[in-house]
């Protein structure tokens, strides 16, 4: 039997740990969804906190708003590498060691 996947938290309002069979089924298209688009706002989060830094004007409130911000999708990407690294545990065989 196939290991259950965790869904992101992001997925679920009420903060409870969901898991869904693996597959290709419309839940595991939407949780990779979330997944890419968690990776792809980092992306733009970046370059937009770089953008504020390079820009001798940019005040400290900005800083700080824009820090908070890339916190945020920061927090979301680490889930994203942690749900990745759980799948990974499941398609790597076991050491007989």
């Amino acid at each position: 039997m196939d290991t259950l996947r965790r869904l992101p938290q992001s997925m679920n309002r009420d903060g409870r740990t969901e898991y869904v069979t693996p597959g290709t089924g419309i839940v595991n298209r939407i949780a990779d969804t979330f997944e890419e688009t968690a990776l792809a706002n980092l992306r733009d989060r970046l370059k937009r906190a770089e953008n504020l830094v390079n820009d001798r004007d940019a005040s400290s409130s900005e800083m700080r708003a824009a820090l908070r911000l890339t916190i945020a999708e920061a927090r979301e990407v680490l889930e994203v590498a942690t749900l990745r690294g759980e799948r990974l545990e499941t398609l790597t065989p076991e050491s007989d060691e």
